[in-house]
């Protein structure tokens, strides 16, 4: 029997080469690029804080003291604090749906080997949309998935931390593992199969229902294929760990050439007594923006590097869904239709 999983891996490779290299094309590296960058965005967070350990010992009553002062301080701002998380939370949501209609617009790319972002936004803003909501039902399932068990066991046992609680934690932990891998499985499986039955058509749920009815037939392939999907990430990341550390080095020299440059401008210009008293709070939010603008162009450069994997990885699942469904052909890429 032939392992789909397997054959789809040099023809990936060879398309990957063809687009890319033959002939190398700046603008379209530089363009294909910012639709990857953008299509892995979707997501952020972080937390921060303030510890200041010079002057005083700790102790218990320092400790107690400084969490009824930030008790209080969080109590009186409490309204500001809401909004800022409220905001916080709509900016995870839009990167979180901008990252979903690139999937769309690079899968089109690759096909049609052209990169039309804004067009391509707006082509698909419905389709991502739709595959926004689904991801985030999925997300909310996992939740409650985690939430509701420990809901229960708390308002049948309480906080009781005897033989029943570590019994319960460990199954809980067994069944979180679980739990993750299947999300992991279905937010892949929607990535590189749904969204192309969407591409060609079919809607969120009716490709998820066409995508079941091609893995019931195929069940033995599908599990080469998770086998084979994670062996290719591991090496994957690998390379791209190796790929990382040659752009830093690159990147290393007119950096410090950068900094250097900065410091001296800012020593001759005085900078230190301009960003002083009412200018301070200025002075931050400015190397705030150019810090995030900094680490943003040095996200944006890895990826440009990095480009061959994702390209990849979008022509290998689209070769094994060729294998598996026959009825799934794109004109575009007749080289990689199954054989009849």
């Amino acid at each position: 029997m032939s392992l789909h999983a397997i054959d789809s891996i040099e023809p990936a490779a060879n398309k990957t080469v063809n687009l890319l290299f033959k002939p190398f094309n700046l603008k379209f590296w530089l363009k294909l690029a910012l639709v990857a960058f953008l299509m892995g965005s979707g997501g952020g967070g972080g937390n921060f804080g303030n510890y200041n350990t010079s002057g005083g010992d700790f102790n218990d009553a320092n400790f107690g003291e400084s969490f009824d002062n930030l008790n209080l301080w969080v109590m009186d701002n409490i309204g500001l604090i809401a909004v800022i998380i409220g905001i916080l939370i709509l900016i995870i949501l839009l990167l979180w749906y901008v990252s979903v209609v690139m999937y769309f617009v690079f899968l089109e790319s690759v096909i049609k080997s052209k990169v039309e972002i804004v067009a391509g936004f707006k082509r698909y803003m419905d389709k991502g949309f739709r595959v926004f909501l689904f991801e985030i039902a999925i997300f909310i399932a996992f939740l409650l998935c985690i939430i509701l068990p420990v809901l229960i066991y708390y308002f049948i046992f309480g906080w009781n931390f005897g033989a029943g609680f570590w019994i319960f934690l460990m199954l809980g932990i067994f069944a979180l593992i679980l739990l993750a891998i299947l999300m992991m499985i279905i937010s892949s499986f929607t990535i590189d199969f749904v969204v192309p039955y969407m591409y060609k058509g079919r809607g969120v749920i009716g490709g998820w229902k066409h995508l079941i009815s091609i893995l019931r037939k195929n069940i033995g392939q599908v599990i080469m294929y998770i086998i084979m999907k994670i062996i290719l990430a591991i090496a994957a990341a690998i390379l791209g760990f190796i790929i990382a550390i040659i752009v830093l080095l690159i990147l290393a020299i007119p950096g410090v050439i950068i900094v250097l440059l900065a410091m001296v401008i800012g020593a001759a210009v005085g900078i230190s007594g301009i960003c002083s008293g009412a200018m301070l709070p200025v002075c931050i939010a400015i190397a705030i923006i150019v810090l995030i603008a900094t680490v943003l162009l040095l996200v944006y450069l890895m990826t440009l590097a990095m480009l061959p994997i994702p390209v990849f990885f979008r022509y290998y699942s689209l070769k094994f869904l060729t294998k598996i469904d026959e009825e799934f052909i794109i004109p575009e890429l007749e080289e990689m239709t199954p054989a009849k």
